[in-house]
């Protein structure tokens, strides 16, 4: 017999579904609410974290953190909708377990609710016919029951409240705090979902520019991407500027990080320098910085890089000189002048290429003086300019326009040869010129070299590939050496200011130029004329830097003859010597030495001005004769003193009498020692008086030479009987009568008998006394001829003069006869 197979009844069929779905919106409305609760605490959560985080360090959350709180807050929420919603929603519910739920809730069903569901599960179950009819009977009645549950009463709704509740409320808080705060909401959003890095900027209270102020000109640099670059062992100035229209900071402090082997920290502030300005530095920075500077709620959320490179620096400066011709230096003088110090000096009108040779490659090239800059890019510079020259206008201009700096632009094809390829080497034409000012204010665009005033001071700024400049430029002063006039030193020699008709007068010095002599001469003039006339050397100069007058001459004098111009008695003559020189650029320059002024006389007169010389030179002679003889008188007073000594000395006394016998020697040895010194100078002083006399002798026969007044036997006078006596006096006997003093000297120092060396110089004395006299009768001889010259000298001027003044007594009569008769 065949199981009876049952269906569960449309009653218990419609109860538990109607429970399926009030689970299923139980768990949707509990997990909807658990979720949006969980977004709105991830809201609040790092809101506030961020707020926070703000309010301790003014930055934005790094971004790191940002992104990974988004991650976990969408995987966070991903799974809660998962596992309370998605999960919840989708599970099957059996109607067994169902039925289990309401037998539980409503006891009074009797398990007739779980048997009914269970046999209508499709089980087959042998229960005979009385069973069947038992089992039909006990659905029926579980479908009449369930059709009357209340099915609310299974749920236990508290939690789901709880959830929806909270979830409500933290929304609304949400939406309130978004509707209130829209800002705060809309950083939030530009945080924790667009994840940008700068979300905090519109709502800063503070905000402010950090810049770096740059030497040389007080620059403001920005800080690029990959940081700022500055020279090593430089300042470095940090300049904050807070914004306008923002919140002024009542203080900025400055962080910064010493990057490097000693890695170190430091705060310090900013001092205010202006109304919304801040600065501070930091000295002599040689190591890599990181920098933050915070103010009010302001901080840079990057920080600063400061990057440390060598500065720009000038290793080598090289001039090509080209010298002017003239002064030949071209040819002996290496053309390549390198610079070792800050001061160079060069010829001036010197054209020459300065070249230099740079640490690293450079962008730009600032030269500056007093006068002009001179400003040129390299070939590496990022966007090159065009080189200029701006000329100053000379000081003391009042014209308006020329007050104005003037500006040149150089052509692209000049200046682009100035820098090498590599920016490493760079090299400016200039020219040092004496007329550096006014070539400047006449300069054209096409100029070949920039004019140089001399002594000028130029300074050179250097910016390299790094945006690095100089902040002290290279000093380098040109000195232009003048082509002075030459220098002339002559004077006469053999003449006097007296001169004959047909006299030579020999002129002797030397002149030096620094570059050459081009030309020498003899220059002159008579009486009252205006103007020199040039008469030319015998010899002239050929070009040498240093020319001796006559130097081919064995007496080294150029002569000037007086008879081609047939001056008279009293005429004056002016003589001197000029020489010129060959800078042809801003030349010649003549210069002369001495002037000379002779008066032409006649012969006799020359010969009396000669006699009054002669006459004054015996009487110096016959006083050093009267010198002299007194030294050999002194000798032989010393020598008896000497004996007297001696005898003093071994001649026996009586006791009493010894003190005064001791002190009667010792007055005598200090007696000798003066003498020997006294006779020493005295020796000396007549020798050098002597000389004099020998020279005066030889100028008076000069100028007789000179003015053609001598003759032969007059000469040979004076050689044999004046010149050569003096000649061995001067030579030989002084200096046997110094060394025989000298050695009566150095016996009485060493205490040494010295009446041999007293005996000797008294000898040597009255050989030189013998040789005196001789001289002095043969000056006496010529006594007579000189005194007959005078005489008939001073005989010629009286008869002069009384002609003159006969002269001038008929000019009278005469004008006062004229007078007489007109009336």
């Amino acid at each position: 017999m065949t199981a009876p197979r049952f269906d569960i009844p449309p009653e218990i069929q419609d109860v538990l579904e109607r429970l399926r779905d009030r689970i299923r919106k139980y768990v949707l409305i509990e997990g909807i609410s658990a979720v949006v609760a969980l977004l709105c605490i991830v809201f609040w959560a790092t809101l506030s974290l961020d707020v926070a985080y703000f309010a301790v360090r003014k930055l934005e959350l790094p971004g790191w953190f940002r992104t990974l709180c988004t991650i976990a807050a969408l995987s966070g929420l991903t799974a809660a909708a998962v596992v309370w919603v998605l999960v919840r929603s989708l599970r099957r519910f059996r109607s067994r377990a169902l039925a289990l739920v309401l037998e539980r809730q409503f006891p009074q069903l009797g398990d007739r609710l779980i048997t009914a569901v269970e046999l209508a599960g499709g089980r087959e179950t042998d229960t005979g016919e009385l069973g069947g009819a038992m089992l039909e009977r006990t659905i029926a009645d579980a479908a009449r029951s369930a059709a009357g549950l209340d099915l609310e009463s299974v749920f236990d709704r508290r939690p789901m409240y709880r959830w929806l509740i909270g979830g409500l409320v933290l929304l609304v808080s949400v939406a309130g705090f978004g509707a209130v705060r829209a800002d705060a909401m809309e950083r939030w959003f530009n945080a924790f979902v667009l994840l940008r890095s700068d979300y905090w900027e519109p709502y800063r209270k503070s905000a402010m520019s950090v810049r770096v102020l740059v030497q040389p000109g007080d620059r403001l640099k920005e800080f690029g991407q990959d940081g700022y670059k500055h020279p090593r062992g430089a300042d470095l100035t940090l300049v904050a500027d807070a914004s306008e229209g923002r919140e002024l900071p009542e203080a900025v402090s400055l962080s910064y990080r010493v990057l490097g082997n000693g890695e170190s920290r430091g705060d310090v502030a900013m001092t205010q320098s202006g109304d919304r300005r801040f600065r501070h530095t930091l000295g002599r920075v040689i190591e890599n910085h990181e920098l933050w500077v915070a103010g009010g709620d302001f901080i840079n959320r990057e920080a600063y890089r400061v990057i440390i490179v060598e500065p720009p620096q000038i290793g080598r400066i090289v001039l090509h000189c080209d010298y002017p011709d003239y002064t030949g230096l071209d040819a002996i003088t290496d053309r390549e002048r390198v610079v070792e110090s800050a001061q160079v000096s060069l010829p001036a009108e010197t054209s020459f290429v300065m070249q230099a040779e740079a640490n690293k490659p450079l962008v730009a090239v600032q030269l500056r003086s007093p006068h002009f800059d001179l400003e040129f890019c390299s070939p590496l510079h990022p966007s090159p300019i065009e080189a200029t020259l701006t000329i100053h206008p000379q000081a003391g201009e009042s014209d308006a326009q020329s007050q104005a700096p003037r500006r040149l632009s150089i052509p692209a094809d000049v200046s682009r040869n100035w820098f090498t390829d590599d920016g490493k080497s760079f090299r400016i034409p200039l020219v040092l010129a004496t007329r550096g000012l006014q070539d400047l204010q006449s300069l054209a665009s096409d100029f070949a070299a920039v004019p140089v005033p001399p002594d000028t001071t130029l300074q050179l700024y250097l910016e390299d590939v790094d945006d690095v400049a100089t902040t002290d430029p290279l000093l380098l002063t040109l000195v232009g050496i003048p082509d002075t006039p030459p220098v002339v030193e002559s004077r006469r020699s053999g003449v006097d200011t007296s001169v004959t008709r047909l006299a030579e007068i020999p002129v002797i010095g030397r002149i030096r130029d620094d570059y050459g002599i081009a030309s020498a001469r003899f220059e002159y003039k008579i009486d009252d004329a205006a103007e020199f006339t040039a008469r030319p050397f015998a010899v002239p100069p050929a070009g040498q830097k240093d020319f001796v007058l006559g130097e081919s001459s064995p007496v080294h004098s150029e002569r000037f003859t007086l008879q081609p111009l047939e001056l008279k008695v009293d005429q004056q003559l002016t003589l001197t010597v000029a020489a010129e020189d060959g800078d042809n650029l801003n030349g010649p320059h003549v210069s002369r030495g001495e002037v000379f002024t002779f008066t032409v006389v006649t012969p006799e007169e020359l010969l009396a001005q000669l006699y009054d010389k002669e006459l004054n030179l015996r009487l110096r002679f016959e006083q050093i004769r009267r010198e002299v003889q007194a030294v050999r008188d002194d000798l032989a007073l010393h020598l008896e003193q000497h004996n007297e000594r001696v005898r003093l000395a071994t001649e026996s006394v009586e006791p009493a009498q010894q003190a005064q016998r001791q002190e009667e020697i010792r007055r005598l040895t200090l007696a000798i020692s003066a003498s020997a010194e006294r006779s020493l100078h005295a020796v000396g002083k007549t020798s050098s008086e002597s000389r004099a006399v020998e020279i005066g002798f030889a100028g008076i026969r000069e100028e007789m030479v000179n003015n053609r007044v001598s003759t032969s036997l007059t000469l040979q006078r004076i050689d044999d009987r004046i010149l050569q006596p003096l000649g061995v006096i001067n030579g030989a006997s002084y200096p046997e009568l110094h060394q025989r003093i000298g050695l009566f000297k150095l016996a009485n120092a060493n205490n040494s008998d010295p009446s041999s060396a007293i005996s000797t110089s008294i000898i040597a004395a009255e050989g030189l006394l013998a040789r005196m006299d001789a001289v002095l009768a043969n000056m006496r001889e010529r006594e007579g001829i000189n005194e007959m010259i005078k005489l008939l000298e001073d005989i010629r001027n009286r008869t002069r003069t009384l002609r003159n003044e006969t002269q001038q007594e008929q000019e009278r009569r005469l004008f006062d006869l004229l007078g007489t008769e007109g009336q």
